[in-house]
């Protein structure tokens, strides 16, 4: 998974894109995935999400100055954003769905 996130001053009326602002990356091939069911109001309260978390290290400089940011990237998915995202890949190929009736 990979994440880019840039932030600008937005004070105004419109972003000032000429300034290149802060940038943010998370690199993480191993994230972690959960099923959570408690409830998450910053979310309106849907009966689960899933959570994917990564974190990535990036280091800097040398023998004089040296710096190190570690950095860790939560994402929440709720069941409307699941949705989106499954409406998105079938309506673009990426994903085929296949029924097979089973044997009992």
């Amino acid at each position: 998974m990979y994440v880019d996130i840039h932030a600008r001053d937005a004070s105004g009326f419109e972003q000032d894109r000429s300034k290149p602002g802060k940038s943010m990356w998370v690199n993480e091939p191993d994230f972690k995935m959960a099923l959570v069911k408690t409830p998450a109001t910053h979310l309106g309260s849907p009966p689960w999400h899933i959570e994917l978390k990564g974190e990535t290290t990036e280091e800097k400089g040398g023998e004089f100055s040296y710096r190190a940011t570690w950095r860790e990237l939560q994402v929440q998915l709720t069941p409307s954003d699941l949705n989106k995202l499954f409406a998105f890949a079938l309506e673009h190929g990426l994903l085929q769905i296949t029924a097979t009736e089973s044997s009992m």
